[in-house]
């Protein structure tokens, strides 16, 4: 976890986080300041605003989104990602299972829908595993050969001895 907000950071932004005062901008409701400690990718981020239009730039992985969906959930509701607020601090307690369940369908030990009884049954809680996995996995950048990938899901290897057949431009991934 990162260290809580230093008293001077906190004495640099505007008294409240959302303003509505007279001047440039009034009629208008926006974020004055915005402070988030240990969410998603940002360990200590604290943002001063005004009245003016924000355009977030930076590549992929920076968490431009990760800041949108923080301020989505000051509002009612679900937030940008359909996550329910409550729902956010299960991942810590969840890394582990979701790790482990992930390897055991690598493996082959387990799979998301499986035939039983010649009835498909559907094993959601491998399919919630995997929606978690993209919540906890880092985005990295992966080279095999001439080819780079930058994404959260690394590429397979050893395919000739799991008896995989891949041609070209074709990639296995779990």
């Amino acid at each position: 976890m990162g260290a809580p907000l230093s008293a001077e950071d906190k004495a640099s932004m505007p008294d409240g986080p959302l303003t509505n005062s007279p001047g440039a901008g009034a009629g208008r409701l926006w974020i004055a300041r915005l402070a988030l400690q240990d969410y998603r990718n940002h360990p200590m981020t604290a943002l001063s605003l005004d009245h003016r239009s924000v355009v977030l730039t930076g590549s992929n992985g920076a968490g431009k989104t990760n800041l949108l969906e923080a301020i989505s959930l000051l509002a009612p509701g679900r937030g940008l990602r359909n996550a329910a607020y409550a729902d956010l601090d299960v991942l810590g307690d969840a890394r582990e299972a979701v790790e482990r369940t992930i390897a055991a369908l690598d493996a082959g030990k387990i799979r998301v829908a499986e035939k039983i009884g010649g009835d498909w049954q559907v094993n959601s809680w491998v399919k919630e595993a995997i929606s978690l996995y993209f919540r906890i996995a880092p985005v990295e950048t992966m080279e095999v050969g001439p080819f780079e990938y930058y994404d959260k899901i690394p590429t397979k290897h050893d395919l000739a001895a799991a008896g995989v057949r891949v041609v070209p431009p074709g990639t296995v991934r779990y």
